[in-house]
């Protein structure tokens, strides 16, 4: 294996230098193989998100609600990134995530630290945070306005830093600190 020098850096400028660096490898796994329960229930969602095509807005007919998430849909297909972070948010809003004690942030920075004195920190696109900054979830966007194709290890670096946290706060509450933890990512 070859000699690579770990560096101390944000979590936004990891690429997969850093994942060999660390050792780190992953695998892709289908969602039904990721998640044991069934998908969720849109028993909750306006019936016109799931039919209405997205640029018919303009309908009377449309809840408020129907309207400006079919309004953020739309807006993601002009590529602009920060519609995209802002839809996914609104999309975790519509399913529910957002559920007592639980917020969803946006372009969150998780700090990071980085061979044990390297204090960096890991920004999180969209984020779960449940309680006192317990981090249930880390959402990168895949940058497709830029060349580098890096999101997979940025959102790990996210992840990495997720499990630092919120091993952290266990610690702060007088419990034991995490040995693992799985991070939606």
């Amino acid at each position: 294996m070859a000699n690579y020098k770990r560096l101390a850096r944000s979590g936004r400028d990891w690429s997969n230098y850093e994942l060999k660096a660390y050792n780190i490898t992953f695998a892709f796994h289908a969602p039904d193989k990721f998640f044991p329960t069934p998908d969720p229930s849109l028993d909750l969602v306006d019936p016109a998100i799931l039919i209405s095509p997205s640029h018919v807005i303009n309908n009377p007919a449309l809840s408020d609600v129907a309207v400006e998430y079919l309004s953020y849909l739309r807006r993601t297909r002009l590529m602009e990134d920060s519609f995209v972070i802002d839809f996914t948010a609104k999309t975790l809003k519509l399913l529910g995530y957002n559920e007592r004690c639980t917020t969803i942030a946006t372009h969150y920075n998780i700090p990071l630290t980085i061979a044990g004195d390297g204090k960096c920190a890991a920004p999180a696109d969209v984020c779960l945070i449940h309680n006192s900054n317990f981090v249930l979830l880390v959402l990168i966007e895949d940058s497709f306005l830029t060349l580098r194709n890096d999101s997979a290890a940025q959102v790990i670096a996210a992840a990495i830093a997720a499990f630092q946290l919120n091993s952290g706060k266990r610690e702060d509450h007088t419990l034991q600190p995490l040995d693992t933890m799985t991070i939606l990512a």
